[in-house]
């Protein structure tokens, strides 16, 4: 019956068997979006009764269950469980040099909860939208987590404002986002690399989803800086990040309430296509130093391709085997030609 119904409750006393095992106050909003069930109405009732007893869990296996969570089929409906049952604000526990000490779980994320948003763009509140926009991402880890923290610093003392026209404004909340999330993944516990791929999504979805309506020089230019950020080792990991920060910005839209503009689509598509093309490390060009060699010596090999790569990033030179070596044969021409003069 429960099956058909899409419902969830214990088996028992539900009171009794959280406070068996807290982490089952987790597993019921893992299980919710996995599932895509809601939870019966005393099951739900008894988990804001024993919040508290998450105190006695390990940080680890909390993470686990957030993770799952954000992997499930709906987890915008296991988050949504997660705040309004009290567990995003409650404090589990890590052991540290022999000493236990309180974690606090996603306080942040309950504290978007009713935090209004200018209705002219946002048909929701601001927990409300990140939750609508993280229903509307793909099964992908860094996405998700990217999603659910990118308005993170809106309402927050500096960033919340009031227009002339009454409605609130949150400008600069993409980078104190980026600034929070780095404390709060860190203090979860993720991978640094995890957590750095996930804050460069926080503080740059604005500057990304605004270039979507705009002329393509002006995705181009973002790429370029981004190429240049040392962010990514090569043209394979840009791509997969840019990629995830598309997903990010589509979800952050479509969270929005309203349906994705024509414009908005067609920039997304842009800037995965300039993407694709554009090199981040030399070993993404076209001619190795093998071939340079010959041409500029030892000493120069590491320059010219460096000097290739940037002209190939400013799009004066195409990445393409004989025109790199044409341009680096001019370079030696010239460098040979100073070098007589001096």
């Amino acid at each position: 019956k429960d099956l058909a119904a899409k419902c969830l409750q214990t088996v028992g006393a539900p009171e009794k068997r959280f406070s068996e095992d807290a982490l089952r106050l987790f597993r019921a909003c893992r299980f919710a979006s996995q599932l895509d069930f809601s939870l019966s109405a005393p099951t739900k009732a008894a988990m804001q009764s024993q919040v508290e007893k998450v105190r006695g869990i390990s940080l680890e296996r909390v993470r686990i269950e957030l993770n799952k969570l954000l992997l499930g089929n709906n987890p915008a409906k296991g988050m949504r469980l997660l705040v309004h049952s009290g567990l995003a604000a409650s404090v589990c526990r890590q052991k540290r040099n022999g000493v236990y000490e309180a974690v606090s779980v996603l306080p942040e994320l309950a504290a978007l909860d009713a935090i209004p948003q200018n209705k002219k763009y946002h048909a929701y509140d601001v927990l409300e939208h990140t939750l609508h926009a993280l229903a509307e991402t793909p099964q992908d880890l860094a996405v998700r987590w990217g999603v659910l923290l990118h308005d993170i610093a809106k309402g927050t003392p500096g960033v919340r404002g009031v227009r002339e026209d009454g409605n609130p404004t949150d400008y600069g909340h993409a980078e104190a986002g980026e600034t929070m999330a780095a404390v709060i993944l860190q203090r979860l516990g993720m991978p640094p690399e995890f957590c750095r791929r996930v804050v460069w999504m926080v503080g740059e979805h604005m500057n990304l989803g605004i270039s979507f309506c705009a002329e393509s020089d002006v995705r181009l230019r973002w790429l370029r800086k981004t190429a240049r950020s040392r962010l990514f080792r090569d043209r394979k990991e840009l791509n997969e990040g840019v990629r995830q920060l598309v997903a990010v910005c589509a979800a952050d839209r479509r969270g929005m309430g309203t349906a994705l503009l024509p414009c908005y689509e067609d920039g997304a598509e842009d800037v995965l296509a300039l993407a694709a093309a554009m090199p981040v490390h030399t070993r993404d060009l076209a001619l190795d130093g093998k071939a340079v060699l010959p041409l500029v010596g030892p000493q120069k090999v590491r320059h010219v391709l460096n000097r290739l790569l940037v002209r190939v990033q400013d799009g004066t030179l195409e990445n393409e085997y004989n025109e790199l070596m044409t341009a680096a044969l001019a370079w030696s021409h010239r460098h040979r030609e100073d070098e007589s003069k001096a």
